[in-house]
This record gives C-alpha cells, sequence and structure tokens, in this order.
C-alpha cells in the first residue's frame, strides 16, 4: 500500500511531518509529493475529493483508503503506527506533555506568527494585525523559553527532540521574516534542533531560500 504525504514546499506545516519522515527514516514508506497552491492545485476535484478542506499536508494510504490533515495529527498519526516512542513517549504523563506543546504551538504561537509574517510573506493582504501579532509572538517565545526550556534542554526537558519540537523548530523561519531576533536560549534551542534534526534543512530550504532572497525585516530581539 502507496502511503503519500502531500505537501507544500514553502510550508513549515508540511516542513515538519517531512523531518519526522526523514528522521525515522520512514521514506521508503511515505512518499512526498508537493502541491503548487499557486496554480490551485489544491482546489481541483481529484484532490478535494481526497481532503474537502483542501489544506495541506494532507497523508493517504492506498487509494483514497485512508487519508487525514493537519500537522499536528499527522505527526501523532505516523508516531503511533509506526512505534516512535523516541519522537512521542509512550507513558501517558510523558505524553500529554508533548501533546501540550503541540498545542500550545498551533492554538498559542502560531496564529500571532500568521498575523505577523503572513502579510509580509504576500499570503495575506490585512496588515492591521502584523504589530499585535509580533507584541504576542515576543511574549509567546518568551513564556516557552521560560517554561518548556527551563532545562536548557528540548521542549519540557526531554533529551531527545520530541515531534512537539519538531514542530516548533519548523516555525522559526516565519518568526525571523518579521524581524524578530531570536534570544540567546532560542538561538541555542535552535542549534540544538539542527544538530539532532539535520533533515530540517533541506525540507526548508524552499522556505528560507525564497525568505533571504526577498525579504529582510528590521531586526527586532524578543
Amino acid at each position: 500500500m502507496t502511503t503519500t504525504l502531500y505537501q507544500i514546499p514553502m510550508s513549515s506545516n508540511s516542513h515538519c511531518v517531512m523531518a519526522l519522515i526523514t528522521e525515522a527514516k520512514l521514506e521508503d514508506n511515505i512518499q512526498f509529493k508537493a502541491v503548487d497552491v499557486m496554480k490551485g492545485e489544491q482546489m481541483a476535484p481529484e484532490f478535494v475529493e481526497k481532503n474537502p478542506f483542501h489544506c495541506l499536508p494532507t497523508l493517504e494510504e492506498g487509494a483514497n483508503e485512508f487519508t487525514m490533515w493537519e500537522s499536528c495529527a499527522i505527526l501523532r498519526y505516523i508516531c503511533n503506527k509506526h512505534s516512535l516512542e523516541n519522537f512521542y513517549p509512550a507513558t501517558p504523563e510523558q505524553r500529554a506533555r508533548v501533546d501540550q506543546v503541540l498545542d500550545w504551538r498551533q492554538c498559542s504561537l502560531y496564529p500571532c506568527i500568521a498575523k505577523a509574517a503572513y502579510p509580509i510573506m504576500g499570503w495575506a493582504t490585512n496588515k492591521s494585525k502584523m504589530e499585535e501579532g509580533k507584541k504576542m509572538m515576543i511574549e509567546q517565545l518568551k513564556l516557552f523559553e521560560s517554561y518548556y526550556l527551563k532545562d536548557g534542554k528540548f521542549a519540557f526537558g526531554f533529551d531527545k527532540p520530541t515531534i512537539a519540537d519538531l514542530s516548533v523548530h519548523s516555525v522559526f523561519p516565519m518568526i525571523k521574516v518579521t524581524g524578530i531576533v531570536l534570544s540567546e536560549g532560542m538561538q541555542k534551542y535552535e542549534a540544538r534542533m539542527n544538530a539532532a534534526c539535520p533533515s530540517f534543512a533541506t525540507h526548508a530550504a524552499p522556505l528560507t531560500e525564497y525568505i533571504a532572497k526577498n525579504h529582510s525585516g528590521k531586526a527586532e530581539k524578543n
């Protein structure tokens, strides 16, 4: 049975799932297929049949036998299916901690990023919430560092990165495009992630190269 991850090369939400697949050595099991949203391929009838929400990434197993979307849900599913307890611990307490950080990333951090970074990237036209988004993002990053990284390791003190770290790390390029400079602690966390998950740089290259070429925000330290 063929499993396909439909993804956007410029999307941080795709990058975290792609990094998990690569770091867990599952690329022989799951193939990547880029979707060109600029051409509206996500709205094509054959894709909408797979995913009526037409969002990415989308994971499909078999010929539409099982299809799901939402990056954090996909991360959890892949770990559960392939018993990746090093990325998603098995004990209820440890798993709850990973889930907590995943939900923080989706519900608290990413909405700030969307407000602040999307207009810069040309993905949104409403610029009225940009400063509000940056202010909220700075506060959320401070909270993340002071609580989740207080042990100087990975999120919630784990010795190795979990899928929560993969999800958080994937949005760093979007944070930087707003002009915010990561604190020293967050820079060290980013360096730990880069060393632990080297495939990230390859998967995120389309986004980071585009940002480097087209955008340069005014530096603002958080």
